[in-house]
């Protein structure tokens, strides 16, 4: 037995040693290598793209925590009583008074209305840009104002209020909006929806808001984007009710934009004082300019030439001037000496200290009323070169706190009626003979400017 079990042993190592001695079969050995490597190199894939996605992902976010829309709904607690955000669905509103909504864009305060699920973001200018009369159209999209907000390519002078802004097409996303109907229950919208670049705020908006008690309601008179069971159009009154108008009202307004997904905060803390800030770069239009004493704001661009409005009354030896229009006529006449054209062509104009830097620029005074139309175009037929003017009835108006002053363009030829600017968002007619506050607008050209920031405490300023 033992010699069996030690042969048998013997056996075993010998095998053994010829195995060891052979070494694996040489297909054997590729395949373990291919598929080691294989392994290793599926491992790195997945590993890699993951850690990928991941950075991706992680970056996305760091991205997006700057987006304007993310920074309202994430800075801000949301609440469901009283003033302040509100979710609603995938979306957030603004309700109330007291809420940290400004937001600074073109140089003018805007306000929050709608934080949309995809990070846009709907404004409302905090108060009203000019005074429009509606006009001869029978809806809103055939009404001087959304003429006068959006850009027609085969309209000449339309879109007034879209070149004011700074760089629209790098901001600005399409702006839904429907003409709402107010019904005796509610404001409904019985058409389909539309886009443009900019509309107006919709009665249901306003009522979202808390209405009157909303930060919406600023006691001025303001046109909103409905109409009532009649077809008349609807404005928001100074007491903050919603009535009907005439098509031959004049009311101001609010234009309401939608700012894209993707466009950052890059400073502010959204509240007035402090409005949260979007641009990278600063636009001309609403920059401040100091001549001489006087403050002027940019309120067009013409070419090479800055349109400035002067930022308060037209002063004389430090005190207010009140202006009659004229003796007779509504007509701008910078020859006329008994017309407000030539007293501020040659009176005025030879009181400043700068008037040497101001350039000639033209001035549109074509007449808006019953005989001629109340188609804002209409301003265009007629127009005055000089170095001072007046503001028509198109203009930007973005100091809130100017008012009863007139305006330049004609009621009628034969008339003894002018035009006057309200603050409270009221568009009247007085007459030529009324003593008026006065707001004067010149032109410069911009390469004139060459220092300061255009803000308010740094103003653009002459070498």
């Amino acid at each position: 037995m033992k010699k069996k079990k030690k042969k048998e042993q013997l056996h075993q190592k010998k095998q053994a040693k010829a195995v060891a001695e052979k070494g694996y079969p040489r297909g054997q050995f590729w395949f373990n290598v291919i598929s080691l490597s294989i392994m290793i190199l599926i491992c790195l894939y997945i590993g890699g793209r993951s850690l990928y996605y991941y950075s991706e992902q992680h970056r996305t976010q760091k991205k997006e925590e700057h987006y304007l829309g993310v920074v309202l709904t994430q800075n801000q607690e949301i609440v469901s009583t009283g003033d302040g955000l509100y979710q609603n669905g995938k979306e957030y509103v603004f309700k109330g008074k007291e809420v940290a909504n400004y937001v600074e864009y073109s140089n003018r305060l805007w306000r929050v209305l709608k934080v949309y699920e995809d990070h846009r973001v709907l404004l409302v200018a905090d108060h009203n840009q000019s005074i429009m009369l509606w006009g001869d159209g029978a809806t809103y999209q055939e009404s001087n104002l959304y003429t006068w907000l959006n850009t027609q390519e085969e309209i000449d002078h339309s879109g007034i209020f879209y070149a004011s802004l700074n760089q629209p097409e790098n901001y600005l996303a399409a702006t839904t909006w429907c003409e709402e109907t107010m019904t005796e229950e509610d404001f409904v919208c019985q058409d389909e929806e539309k886009e443009a670049s900019i509309a107006l705020l919709t009665p249901k908006e306003y009522a979202t808001a808390l209405g009157k008690e909303s930060f919406l309601n600023d006691g001025s008179y303001t046109w909103l984007l409905g109409s009532d069971m009649e077809g008349a159009p609807l404005y928001l009154s100074a007491s903050g009710s919603v009535a009907s108008a005439t098509s031959y009202d004049g009311y101001g307004v609010k234009p309401v934009i939608t700012i894209k997904s993707d466009i950052n905060v890059t400073g502010g803390t959204g509240t007035k004082e402090d409005p949260y800030k979007i641009e990278t770069e600063q636009g001309a239009v609403g920059s401040f300019v100091k001549l001489g004493d006087d403050l002027w704001r940019i309120v067009e661009q013409q070419g090479d030439l800055y349109k400035m409005s002067l930022d308060h009354y037209l002063l004389l030896n430090g005190s207010e001037v009140y202006q009659n229009y004229s003796d007779q006529t509504t007509m701008f006449d910078i020859n006329d000496r008994y017309n407000i054209g030539y007293y501020l062509n040659h009176t005025y104009l030879n009181s400043l200290s700068y008037q040497d830097a101001l350039s000639e620029c033209t001035f549109y005074t074509g007449e808006m009323s019953d005989e001629a139309g109340y188609d804002y175009l209409n301003i265009y037929q007629s127009q005055v070169n000089a170095k001072v003017g007046l503001a028509n009835l198109v203009d930007l108006k973005i100091n809130p706190d100017l008012s009863d002053y007139f305006l330049m363009n004609m009621t009628s030829l034969l008339g003894d009626m002018a035009w006057v600017h309200y603050a409270n968002g009221e568009l009247h007619e007085a007459t030529t003979s009324t003593e008026k506050h006065i707001v004067p607008i010149v032109c410069i050209h911009k390469d004139q400017l060459k220092n300061g920031t255009g803000k308010i405490d740094a103003p653009y300023v002459m070498e």
